[in-house]
């Protein structure tokens, strides 16, 4: 019974994480496009519904073998929210794993190296996670 019980907090706990993650993901798409799947933005250069750029797309294409689809096809919200997920996976795993949405949304922000920006760059990375801390 014991055993039962622990399984099914991990499940619980699991899911929750999940629903999380689910959220944090809404609160990306609703700060950079207004969840809007077909957004072209940065004069053409942010595709989508996260608004992710091509070096970031490329970076995830190197990094994920199974990953086929091309740039163009952004526009399409699951090739868009599987790109995403690859690049945080990529670049802060233990973030991932934790639920730190913060660090989450800073690296998607500010690539991967935002912890190393100074001054404005730095402001705009915060600013931009006070924005989706505000939509979770």
């Amino acid at each position: 019974m014991k055993s039962f019980i622990s399984i099914i907090s991990i499940f619980i706990v699991l899911n929750a994480h999940s629903a999380s993650l689910d959220n944090f993901i809404s609160a990306i798409g609703k700060v950079e496009s207004n969840n809007n799947p077909k957004a072209v933005g940065d004069n053409g250069k942010s595709l989508g519904i996260y608004q992710i750029q091509l070096a970031y797309f490329k970076d995830v294409k190197i990094y994920d073998k199974r990953i086929k689809f091309d740039y163009q096809s952004l526009t399409n919200k699951n090739n868009s929210k599987k790109i995403l997920i690859a690049y945080l996976n990529k670049w802060e795993p233990l973030a991932v794993k934790k639920g730190d949405w913060q660090t989450l949304a800073k690296a998607h922000n500010g690539g991967n190296n935002w912890r190393n920006k100074t001054g404005q760059a730095k402001a705009k990375v915060q600013k931009y996670w006070l924005k989706v801390k505000n939509n979770l």
